[in-house]
């Protein structure tokens, strides 16, 4: 496979590694999935476990269902880059199976699409340091001060 004529013009070696990112490509996406999964089952499993403490319940049972919420939310999120690597890693196999390229754009777009999540995702995380070094001074500061 890896070494037969790639329409593309890719060199064998090219194609090799393309054969190994996709190997890898889906090995990850499909451990997101089962994280995701993970995941949504723990933020049911909070949400109803959560309810049971007597603490919880003098909210109304909000807290254990906001923290189940949240974890369900996150899973959600996370699922698209790794649909995304999925779609990538599905896409290179088929071009790589029949050494034609019309599918490989649609692989790389999924490709970048993952990578785009990713960055946004990781923006979002810097943006929220500061926030949360501000929101930790406030409650010190409230705190010492009552």
């Amino acid at each position: 496979m890896a070494n037969e004529a790639f329409t593309l013009g890719l060199t064998p070696e090219a194609v090799d590694h393309l054969a190994v990112i996709r190997k890898w490509t889906m090995f990850l996406s499909i451990l997101g999935f089962i994280m995701s999964g993970f995941l949504i089952l723990m933020g049911l499993g909070m949400g109803f476990l959560m309810n049971l403490a007597p603490e919880a319940n003098r909210l109304g049972g909000v807290a254990g269902a906001l923290i189940g919420l949240l974890y369900i939310v996150i899973a959600i999120v996370y699922f698209f880059p790794f649909l995304f690597l999925f779609r990538f890693s599905k896409m290179a196999k088929q071009c790589l199976l029949s050494s034609s390229s019309p599918g490989l754009a649609i692989a790389f777009k999924n490709l970048r699409s993952h990578y785009i999540f990713m960055g946004i995702l990781a923006i979002i995380g810097l943006a929220c340091i500061p926030l949360g070094i501000v929101a930790a001074i406030v409650v010190a500061v409230l705190q010492h001060a009552g």
